[in-house]
């Protein structure tokens, strides 16, 4: 689903952000990145919805990376994985709205999106951590 340079970038954008993710994937190559990491929405989507779903998720697309990671070589708990994939989106959230988003509509709709997707998350993947 990714190239090469989108798993770069998604790296650099974790790195810039100072999202948690885990110490493994320091030792993982761009190319077993490439072939764990296929989006927001379950193994069983087909990838283009997958892609759909990454894409409507904007600037917080790469919340997927350290949670595909998690949930493929079972590192931590499936709440861990869940949870750092709010916190990091709740990082990014703050820095991408700072004080405004306190009073922007459009950050209030972000926050609200990334609650909800953490809820369906935490509702529906364990599943998917127990195959």
């Amino acid at each position: 689903m990714w190239t090469e340079e989108d798993i770069k970038r998604f790296l650099d954008l974790i790195e810039f952000y100072q999202l948690e993710y885990p110490v493994e994937m320091n030792q993982m190559s761009i190319f077993e990145l490439r072939s764990i990491c296929n989006g927001i929405g379950p193994d069983s989507w087909p990838d283009e919805l997958r892609k759909i779903s990454t894409m409507l998720f904007g600037p917080y697309a790469l919340l997927h990376v350290p949670h595909d990671v998690r949930f493929e070589k079972k590192i931590g708990t499936r709440e861990q994985a869940d949870r750092e994939f709010y916190n990091n989106g709740i990082r990014i959230w703050k820095i991408r709205w700072g004080a405004w988003r306190y009073f922007s509509w459009q950050a209030i709709k972000e926050w609200l999106t990334l609650l909800a997707a953490y809820k369906l998350l935490s509702k529906f993947s364990k599943k998917a951590w127990e195959s």
